[in-house]
């Protein structure tokens, strides 16, 4: 029985190695957040990879997606630089999408002023931290808004997520 394997996964497991029970996302790769309508919420881009799957997959870029059913609460852990115009204010939003009700919903979100700093460079950090449950095939995603304008954003490389239970 692999580690990653859903009958591994059971409360306080000490007989087999590697039974965390999550994933992790990180941009390997940048690319512009498009921003249309100021305020509104648009999945962040970039090209995510995936790693220390367990119990988790990532069905499309940028999601992690439960396999299993138990656990159901979790933490995400966020940690993105995000490029953008000086002085914007720019939010970061966990979604989850509950399959059981075929909807997403808003888990958490942080807001942020983009630093205006020498030279060309002008970003803000985010280090989001929130909770939530999910069910079998519920996945979480990220999701960026430029409430300042319609400028595009962009999360820098070596941003990311993490999905760990509680």
């Amino acid at each position: 029985m692999a580690a990653g394997d859903l009958a591994a996964d059971w409360r306080d497991n000490i007989g087999i190695t590697n039974t965390f029970v999550g994933g992790n996302k990180k941009i390997t790769v940048e690319a512009a957040t498009t921003i249309t309508v100021q305020g509104d919420f648009y999945d962040m881009n970039g090209t995510f990879t995936a790693s220390d799957l367990q119990h988790f997959d990532a069905p499309t870029n940028g999601q992690l997606r439960h396999l299993g059913n138990n656990p159901r609460e979790f933490r995400v852990f966020a940690d993105f630089t995000i490029d953008g115009p000086a002085n914007d204010e720019v939010a970061l939003k966990v979604v989850k999408w509950d399959d059981s009700a075929s909807g997403f919903v808003d888990i958490g979100t942080q807001v942020r002023q983009i630093n205006s700093l020498v030279g060309g460079r002008d970003v803000c950090f985010f280090n989001l931290t929130t909770t939530l449950t999910l069910d079998q095939n519920d996945y979480v995603k990220l999701q960026l808004a430029n409430n300042s304008g319609t400028a595009n954003l962009t999360a820098e490389l070596d941003g990311a997520y993490s999905v760990v239970a509680r």
